[in-house]
């Protein structure tokens, strides 16, 4: 399980890749404490995808210019997830020449390597000590 706060939705996500094996996404209201599952909303939103891919556990970073949670499942190789905890809608986007999905540490679960680099607009990720470490930029004019 890993997640991260979405300031301006005021919940925590977590994205629970191994429960009984199946996928789920959760939500917590940091204000009220309120608890709720969101799997069915978000798979019916755009998040199928990540929910059939997110077998171990994701990484997870909030990124404040897109006002999203960005859900990187490790099993997908260059494919990330915009996740809207808002509305628990998902966008997609895959990027070439991203990290090996075969490496033994995508396999047990990306959880805290994928992180966001704010002065730099990008996200860096290790997938595992037989991989090399992988940028992300997804700026137009590079980062």
């Amino acid at each position: 399980m890993c997640g991260a706060i979405d300031p301006d939705a005021r919940l925590f996500v977590f994205f629970d890749g191994v429960s009984g094996g199946s996928a789920n996404i959760w939500q917590v209201n940091v204000d009220t404490g309120a608890f709720r599952e969101v799997t069915s909303a978000a798979a019916a939103n755009g998040c199928a995808s990540l929910l059939q891919t997110m077998s171990g556990y994701p990484g997870v970073a909030y990124d404040p210019t897109r006002k999203t949670l960005v859900v990187y499942p490790g099993t997908a190789g260059d494919t990330v997830y915009d996740y809207d905890a808002a509305t628990a809608t998902c966008t997609s986007a895959t990027y070439p020449n991203g990290p090996s999905s075969g490496s033994s540490g995508a396999a047990k679960g990306i959880t805290g390597r994928f992180r966001y680099v704010p002065g730099r607009s990008a996200y860096v990720v290790v997938t595992g000590s037989d991989q090399p470490a992988f940028a992300l930029c997804r700026q137009s004019g590079g980062c």
